[in-house]
């Protein structure tokens, strides 16, 4: 669970951003699921990004991409540049 005064700082990456619409839901329901997982903090926020990144390259507010294999693939991009 997260531990009440956790903080830091986790910056936004550049991506394509074809459409806003839904990028909160997901960052939101990203957070849920690292929360119902009982993940850190520092786990669970990039997890979440990772959930709003998808969603802001899809042309749906409810992103048919998003799924765990996606956002895995999107968490393990984190450390390389995108093109």
């Amino acid at each position: 669970l997260f531990r009440s005064g956790d903080r830091g700082h986790c910056p936004a990456r550049a991506v394509p951003v074809v459409n806003t619409s839904g990028a909160g839901d997901a960052l939101l329901a990203g957070l849920v699921q690292g929360q119902l997982q009982a993940w850190p903090l520092a786990q669970a926020v990039p997890w979440a990004m990772a959930c709003a990144e998808i969603t802001l390259q899809s042309l749906q507010a409810n992103a048919p991409e998003l799924s765990l294999a996606a956002v895995e693939r999107q968490c393990a991009m984190a450390h390389s540049p995108i093109p």
